[in-house]
């Protein structure tokens, strides 16, 4: 399904006080970042985050680890605190059997997110769960043993026809389908979405929409919904945090 995209920008958003971003039925919002964008606001990001978030940080051994962890989790609050128009550090979650993050309470806003190398992508809408997935697209040795453990035979064909670099983007474009599938059932990559079409999944639910795209260069990534979509925003970077 081709979606609409509507471009925001993001400058004029914080001039709203309190700032609380409309978000109507049957739109997805992607919002499309850079760790490089606001590391520079590690500290003030650093205390929106709660206790656990803080000790998952102070795990990590790497510093570029770290900061990314800050980076994510701490622009993820900052977001919702824009749409609930909420202090970020009141936000709580709550987590499912395999990880994946929810509000408490819910106020209706589903969201997801995902990242790969200094690239962060956030989505968000109302009522129905999502998923998000981002894979850099890079020369696997293996994708024809990956393939041949998750991807259908009719997908695993479609790799062998395929000339190389074609072959690697519809390879991420097939495996960032399945990821954002499983986030949003909240089960992550089970046994149910191996080794099946995984267009023939989706397409087999009249009520779900799932968009492919490109966020920059060399990376691929997917979204999948519960829900008709009429509008899919994306915002590109993130606006200067005020301090």
């Amino acid at each position: 399904m081709s979606l609409s995209v509507a471009p925001r920008p993001l400058n004029s958003l914080l001039n709203q006080k309190p700032l609380v971003l409309p978000m109507p039925v049957g739109e997805i919002h992607v919002w499309q970042g850079q760790v490089a964008d606001v590391a520079s606001f590690c500290e003030e990001l650093w205390r929106v985050l709660d206790r656990a978030e803080k000790q998952k940080v102070s795990h990590l051994q790497n510093e570029t680890d770290r900061i990314r962890s800050i980076v994510s989790h701490g622009m993820l609050r900052t977001i919702i605190g824009w749409y609930l128009g909420v202090d970020p550090a009141s936000v709580k979650f709550a987590y499912g059997a395999m990880g994946k993050p929810s509000l408490v309470p819910s106020h209706g806003l589903e969201f997801n997110l995902s990242h790969s190398d200094d690239l962060l992508l956030f989505t968000f809408t109302v009522g129905h769960p999502i998923g998000i997935d981002v894979e850099r697209v890079t020369n696997l040795h293996e994708v024809h043993d990956l393939a041949r453990s998750i991807f259908s035979l009719h997908e695993q064909d479609l790799l062998v026809s395929l000339p190389d670099q074609e072959k690697r983007k519809t390879f991420f474009r097939l495996w960032t389908l399945r990821e954002a599938c499983g986030k949003m059932l909240g089960h992550g990559l089970t046994e149910e979405l191996r080794n099946v079409d995984i267009y023939t999944v989706l397409n087999e639910h009249d009520q779900w929409t799932f968009e492919s795209f490109a966020p920059l260069p060399g990376y691929e990534a997917a979204v999948v919904v519960e829900d008709k979509v009429r509008r899919w925003v994306r915002f590109h970077g993130f606006p200067r945090l005020a301090s």
